[in-house]
């Protein structure tokens, strides 16, 4: 059956957000159409007839692709590797649905590099059923392992988040759409104290219900961006002190729009000159150079759900004066995407999704922090269309690696390797 055609997926017209005439002439060709009238494709899966707007924000989508936190590179401005940038960059599948270990076939998963390891936990498939399962996968050998696992895990959910701290694993939120839980959980996969891994809670004062939201983790500290609360999409930045386990609270973080020297607000959309209230985009961060030439963090926002429908905006948020700047929107909107931040380029590389409209995307496109401008290579060969899957950059040297996610029609397990020819 269908993803698009069956009960477990909630579908209504919503128009995208119309173009911005800023972007002149740049053409994106749709990869993948679904043969429908154009239709929201929520990650609720739940067996709804209808949905008012406040439930219309509770989807999941996949947070791991900001899983990786901060890394070192050049602030903006600097030099990158324009190999990375190429026209053309090669996909490879390097896992099939061929091991026992497999994980079976899902979107709204998270997908973490945790030590030389990607860690997958959670999810959900179309037949609603949702997972707490843990999968590590060894893209060395292109490999899925077992792993023992001890310790009671977080709830069956999708929608959450997950950071690499260390050799751990922290997962935030995320929602059961079939129970119509929102989860205010905080969870670490440690190493075990004989083998394997193993779930401990992380009691944590304040934390909100959350999910369809994003995190990113700067040093020892976890930034959460946006997402789905159970009144609907919010605008929030708010951060979580990883460093003492023992005394956890949630940090509500106010940002400003970004201001020049004469004073003049340089972001123009959301209220007060902030990204909107939205779900399902992505955040990305890196290292930049801070007003004073100390190390900086940087945090990319690009795209998502909001009220108004789906957006191809692009901000950059600084955490040293927690101030944000709308940057040069992307060529076409997407939400339920994939983000990674490729270190040795300077670029953040933005793959599938879904528009809006009629098209889950099979495309790539790249923004380059240096000059602020988007492009688009070309896939060889081409992929199967897909939102709701999950990414994160392999290394230094301009790759990423997706696992699965929902193309129109089934669900996918598949691990792709995309990197510059």
């Amino acid at each position: 059956m269908s993803a698009l055609e069956g009960q477990q997926w909630y579908i209504e017209e919503i128009p995208p957000v119309e173009d911005n005439d800023e972007l002149g002439d740049v053409v994106c060709e749709p990869s993948v159409t679904v043969e429908s009238e154009p239709a929201v494709i929520a990650l609720d899966i739940r067996s709804a007839a209808t949905l008012d707007t406040q439930q219309q924000s509770k989807v999941g989508k996949p947070a791991s692709v900001t899983s990786t936190g901060a890394v070192a590179h050049p602030p903006v401005g600097g030099i990158g590797d324009r190999s990375s940038r190429g026209e053309t960059w090669v996909c490879k599948t390097i896992a099939a649905s061929s091991s026992t270990q497999q994980p079976s076939p899902r979107g709204g998963c998270s997908w973490t590099k945790v030590g030389s390891k990607f860690v997958l936990f959670g999810g959900a498939d179309e037949r609603q059923q949702h997972f707490s399962d843990i999968h590590c996968f060894d893209a060395a050998i292109g490999k899925w392992e077992k792993t023992p696992v001890s310790g009671a895990p977080p709830s069956p959910r999708n929608g959450h988040s997950a950071v690499a701290l260390g050799e751990s694993l922290v997962v935030y939120g995320g929602m059961n759409g079939q129970d119509g839980v929102t989860f205010n959980d905080l969870f670490e996969l440690r190493p075990g104290s004989t083998e394997g891994m193993e779930w401990v809670p992380l009691p944590c004062v304040d934390i909100p219900p959350r999910n369809a939201h994003t995190a990113v983790l700067d040093g020892e500290t976890m930034i959460v961006i946006a997402g789905a609360s159970p009144e609907g999409q919010t605008d929030d930045v708010f951060t979580i002190d990883l460093s003492n386990r023992a005394n956890l609270a949630c940090r509500r973080v106010f940002c400003q729009p970004f201001e020049s020297g004469t004073g003049e607000r340089r972001c123009s959309e959301g209220v007060g000159g902030v990204p909107a209230a939205r779900e399902m985009h992505s955040t990305c961060a890196y290292n930049s150079e801070g007003t004073t030439g100390e190390r900086a963090t940087t945090i990319l926002l690009m795209g998502g759900r909001s009220a108004g429908g789906v957006l191809r905006d692009l901000f950059a948020l600084r955490t040293d004066t927690w101030t944000w700047k709308r940057l040069k929107d992307a060529p076409v909107a997407r939400c339920a995407h994939s983000a990674c931040f490729v270190q040795a380029a300077g670029i953040m590389a933005i793959y599938g999704g879904w528009d809006g409209g009629t098209t889950v995307a099979d495309d790539l496109h790249l923004y380059d922090v240096g000059c602020g401008e988007w492009t688009k290579p070309r896939i060889s060969p081409t992929t199967a269309g897909r939102f709701a899957h999950a990414a994160c950059a392999v290394g230094l040297e301009g790759e990423m690696i997706v696992f699965g996610g929902v193309h129109p029609g089934q669900d996918l397990d598949d691990v792709l390797l995309l990197s510059a020819a």
